[in-house]
């Protein structure tokens, strides 16, 4: 089944653009955020916590059901938060599959370990950041809400 959330048109400020005064952002820069994890409770949390930040969001349980969302609505999709031992593959190789479509993905990767070699590579190019497990709900807004967020935690930490 395909689906859009379509809001009514206010003068609020973008999540993109530093934040939204009291109500529905603009229909006109909304953006979607992909959130993978196999955590049903902490997808649920993500989504939750984006979604008041008046984000769209595509939730995913795996690696798999993530490319195939991704694939489905990558045209609207600003960023995709991954969890960092998401299978099959890890979070790496799905986020690379992803670039390959959107090379200007943003990605923000989450996980209670220091993050593995592939990711920090990713995080050494920029390319994405990472969040330390358990994080504040504000530290994913403000990440999905950044193009170049800093990592909370650094590779080698």
């Amino acid at each position: 089944m395909d689906f859009r959330l379509l809001f009514a048109h206010s003068q609020a400020q973008s999540p993109r653009r530093g934040g939204y005064a009291a109500g529905v952002p603009d229909a006109s820069t909304l953006t979607s955020v992909l959130v993978a994890d196999d955590d049903d409770q902490l997808l649920r949390l993500c989504s939750r916590l984006l979604t008041r930040a008046g984000y769209a969001v595509l939730p995913a349980r795996d690696g798999e059901e993530a490319l195939r969302v991704f694939r489905e609505h990558s045209g609207t999709i600003s960023s995709v938060v991954l969890d960092a031992t998401l299978e099959p593959g890890g979070a790496a190789a799905v986020f690379e599959e992803m670039a390959r479509i959107r090379g200007d993905l943003h990605a923000i990767f989450m996980g209670g370990d220091a993050p593995p070699p592939p990711l920090c590579e990713l995080i050494a190019n920029q390319r994405a950041v990472f969040l330390h497990k358990p994080f504040p709900g504000a530290a994913l807004v403000r990440a999905v809400a950044d193009e170049r967020p800093q990592s909370e935690v650094a590779c080698g930490e």
